[in-house]
């Protein structure tokens, strides 16, 4: 049985009723818990993440903006394709660090996502690219 508790002054509680109701029904013994913090991103949320990174590969790409005209371009001659993983150290991790001082996406309370994401997302309206980030309705095409 899951049961989601908040911790409130050093206490933990019932999130709500329906969590209450749950611990109410429990027979005195010794039980172990587990704890996950569900602040933190999920395992959707990563896989949403590594998506969008790729959907904003994609974009670039399409719109010609290869990675050594948008952040080299004084250094380098060679066009070079984004991939989600470029994305993701390049345009996302550099925004994370400025703005949170976190080094690495698995520290990411899910209201941070949300930060990054929007820094992000205006940065490449200013290209003409604007990526939505991916929810439950967007679904990965495989081919």
């Amino acid at each position: 049985m899951k049961i989601t508790l908040k911790l409130e002054n050093g206490h933990f509680i019932p999130y709500d009723k329906i969590e209450k109701d749950k611990m109410d029904k429990l027979k005195d013994g010794i039980y172990q818990i587990e704890l996950s913090n569900l602040d933190l991103r999920t395992l959707t949320q990563n896989r949403a993440f590594h998506l969008y990174f790729n959907m904003v590969a994609v974009q670039l790409n399409n719109s010609g903006l290869y990675i050594n005209k948008l952040i080299r371009e004084d250094k380098y001659k060679a066009d070079i394709n984004w991939s989600g993983t470029l994305v993701k150290e390049q345009l996302w991790k550099p925004i994370q660090l400025a703005i949170l001082d976190k080094k690495s996406t698995t520290q990411l309370e899910k209201v941070e996502v949300d930060r990054i994401y929007n820094t992000l997302n205006r940065y490449l309206s200013n290209m003409g690219i604007s990526v939505p980030f991916p929810n439950a309705e967007i679904k990965i095409k495989k081919d």
